[in-house]
């Protein structure tokens, strides 16, 4: 009897152990501007002043993650200058060669696109390489309204053409974590 209280004490522990280091993924919903907002980050940075940091947009659709690691947009607020808005992009794609993002528009209008990153390529075979580009999509106070009703279609084009459908949900999100003082 005594040996099979320890199995199942073993049993139990190591049962235990597995769940303990197992993955927990966070859910979003993200049909509910309630349930983003809950997963908005607010830091108060010196230069900056109030940010409010989207959550990573790129894992709502599996669409989205084949062909992005991160899209998430940012709202600075400081005391000296207006408000910013700034929509990150990572590309992380399987292909043959770069894309080489050279222009964005948000909304159908030309929005400022800045190359932050290459990351050199890493190879499995000689047919198809992993690449990296970190991108910064400028949008004004007017894209961010626009977005909050019907969402913003953003597109990215170079060597591919992309389009990302944020919904209003997400910039309803954001904007709620607004302080009116």
């Amino acid at each position: 009897m005594k040996f099979f209280t320890q199995i199942v004490v073993l049993f139990l522990l190591s049962s235990l152990h597995a769940w303990a280091i197992e993955d927990k993924e966070t859910t979003i919903d993200w049909g509910s501007s309630e349930g983003i907002k809950s997963h908005v980050i607010l830091t108060l940075e010196p230069k900056k002043g109030e940010v409010a940091s989207g959550p990573n947009f790129a894992n709502s659709d599996k669409i989205f993650s084949d062909h992005f690691s991160e899209i998430y947009l940012v709202r600075s607020t400081s005391l000296d200058e207006d408000e910013h808005y700034t929509l990150y992009v990572t590309a992380l794609y399987a292909d043959d060669g770069w894309r080489d993002y050279t222009s964005a528009t948000a909304g159908g209008d030309n929005v400022s696109l800045a190359l932050l990153s290459k990351t050199a390529p890493s190879c499995n075979d000689k047919t198809t390489c992993k690449y990296e580009e970190r991108l910064a999509i400028s949008l004004n106070f007017f894209d961010v309204v626009d977005g909050l009703s019907s969402g913003l279609d953003v597109k990215l084009t170079g060597n591919r053409t992309d389009h990302i459908k944020i919904p209003g949900n997400y910039f309803r999100a954001v904007m709620q974590t607004i302080r009116v003082d």
